[in-house]
Formats: C-alpha cells, sequence, structure tokens
C-alpha cells in the first residue's frame, strides 16, 4: 500500500485536474441558478453562452439571483484566467527537475494553491457587501502569488546552477 506525504515525487501534478473542478464548480452554480430561475432553461445548444445577460431581462427573475449568477459567472472566468498560469508553474517542475525545485516544496504549493482558489469561489459566490469583496481580492492576490513565486523559484535555482 503506497503513502502520500510531501515528499511524493510528482504529487503537484494531480493538482492541475483539481483546479480545474474548482474553476468549474462556479459554473455549475450559475447553470443550477439559471435552471431554478427560468422555466424549462434557456438554450443550451445555439447561444449557451449568452444565457447569463438574457437573465437580467427575463421577467420575474429576483435582482439578487441575476447578481449571483453574475459573481457565479465572474468566479467561473476568473478560473479560467488564472488556469494556464497554474499549469505553466506546475509544468515548471517538468524541466523542474533540472531545476532541482523539490517535491515537498511543490506539493504544499499545489495544496495552497487549491486552497486559495476554493476560498476564492467561496467568497465570491457569498459576498454581498464591500467590505467582503476585499477578501476576494485578497484569497485572488494569494492564488496568485503562489505560481509566481514556483516560476521565481524555479528560475533562481536554474540561474544560480548554471552560473556556478
Amino acid at each position: 500500500m503506497s503513502s502520500f506525504s510531501l515528499n511524493t515525487p510528482g504529487l503537484s501534478f494531480y493538482s492541475i485536474p483539481l483546479v480545474w473542478l474548482v474553476g468549474i464548480w462556479p459554473s455549475r452554480v450559475r447553470n443550477a441558478l439559471i435552471d431554478r430561475s427560468v422555466p424549462r432553461g434557456f438554450d443550451t445548444v445555439q447561444q449557451p453562452l449568452s444565457n447569463v445577460g438574457r437573465l437580467h431581462e427575463y421577467p420575474g427573475v429576483k435582482p439578487e439571483t441575476a447578481e449571483e449568477v453574475d459573481r457565479a459567472e465572474g468566479a467561473h472566468k476568473n478560473a479560467l484566467e488564472m488556469m494556464p498560469l497554474w499549469i505553466g508553474a506546475v509544468s515548471v517542475q517538468l524541466a523542474g527537475n533540472q531545476a532541482g525545485l523539490d517535491d515537498s516544496f511543490m506539493n504544499a504549493a499545489s495544496f495552497a494553491f487549491i486552497g486559495a482558489r476554493v476560498l476564492y469561489n467561496y467568497i465570491y459566490l457569498r459576498q454581498s457587501n464591500r467590505a467582503e469583496s476585499a477578501y476576494r481580492s485578497y484569497a485572488w492576490l494569494a492564488s496568485l502569488a503562489i505560481p509566481m513565486t514556483i516560476f521565481i523559484r524555479a528560475a533562481n535555482k536554474i540561474r544560480l546552477s548554471r552560473s556556478a
């Protein structure tokens, strides 16, 4: 029986599909809200990406529901923007074997990134005032700092190893 620890080689690569799932979560919330608010739902064949905008025009949809759908859409789009950065940072470990980034750092960074993205989505979906939106920004900054730290550490490791 195998066990996992922060020193397990390659564990950070499992974070890529997990981060994708965390990014999809707000779109599922968005779709569920639309389905509950609009009888028979909206177009899922020809223009499903326009459903969020059309929700505001649909009679009988509460403004707070439309705002919640907008927040879910925003959280989902932000996840799509952050995903390539995370894949690039984790993939540094592919070449990062040359850079010498250790497994415990990469695995801890992966757990921290997933946690920051879950927190970001949770705050984004639940925020209701300006102060709460500031916490969302802090969670976003934390999730941005993690892959940037990986890039910088890898670059420093490569630079120092080649200058010696």
